[in-house]
C-alpha cells in the first residue's frame, strides 16, 4: 500500500501540489506561491521531530543518513511576509542551508544514536502502534529513512528571500531555547 509505506502526509502533500498545479494551468493569471517547508524549529515549537530529540537515545536507521534540514520559525513567517509583499510566485523550498544527520544531532545533544535495521524498527513501530504505546506507526519509518534534503537556491535567487539561520544555526538556537525554558533536550551533565 503506497500511502502507508510513504506516509499519509507525503501523499496528501503531493495531492495538494497536484491540485494547485491544475489550478495554475486552468487559471494562468492566478499568482500562486507554494512553500515546501523543511522541519520547523523555534523557541516554542513542539512537533513529532522535536519529540524525537527529547528521547534519551536517538534512533537511527541502519544504512540511512537520515539528514534533517531545518528552518527557524521566524524564517517561515519572514518568507510568507516576503511572498505577500510582491515576491515572484512559484514553488520554493523553504529551509536553511545545509543538513544534519541523526548522528550529528545526537552528538550535539550529548546523546547516542542507536542504529537499527529498518525491518526491526518497522515491526517494533507496528507493535507499539497496535498496543497504543507509541504515537508513531510503521508508515512513518520511510519518512525518517528517506528524508528529503531541500535545496533552497531558488528561494534565495529567484524568490529573493534568504533565511537568517541555516539548518545548523536553527538547531543550535532550538537547543538553547529549550534550555532557557527549562526543557533541555541535551543529555544531563
Amino acid at each position: 500500500d503506497v500511502e502507508r509505506s510513504r506516509g499519509l502526509g507525503d501523499v496528501y502533500k503531493r495531492q495538494v501540489e497536484e491540485m494547485l498545479a491544475d489550478y495554475r494551468a486552468l487559471h494562468p493569471a492566478l499568482a500562486q506561491t507554494v512553500l515546501r517547508i523543511g522541519t520547523i524549529l523555534g523557541e516554542r515549537v513542539d512537533n513529532q521531530i522535536t519529540a524525537l530529540f527529547e528521547k534519551k537515545r536517538l534512533i537511527a536507521i541502519r544504512g540511512s543518513a537520515s539528514p534533517f534540514v531545518f528552518v527557524w520559525d521566524e524564517d517561515v513567517t519572514g518568507a510568507i511576509a516576503h511572498a505577500l509583499g510582491g515576491a515572484p510566485p512559484g514553488c520554493y523550498n523553504l529551509a536553511g542551508d545545509g543538513a544534519l544527520t541523526i548522528h550529528e544531532i545526537a552528538s550535539r545533544l550529548g546523546k547516542h544514536a542507536v542504529d537499527w535495521p529498518a525491518g526491526v524498527l518497522k515491526t517494533a513501530l507496528a507493535v507499539g502502534s497496535a498496543l497504543g504505546v507509541s504515537r508513531y506507526g510503521p508508515e512513518q519509518l520511510d519518512f525518517l529513512r528517506y528524508r528529503p534534503v531541500l535545496l533552497n537556491t531558488a528561494l534565495k535567487e529567484r524568490f529573493g528571500y534568504v533565511p537568517r539561520k541555516n539548518s545548523s544555526e536553527a538547531f543550535d538556537a532550538f537547543v538553547a531555547a529549550r534550555a532557557r525554558l527549562g526543557r533541555p533536550v541535551t543529555a544531563a551533565s
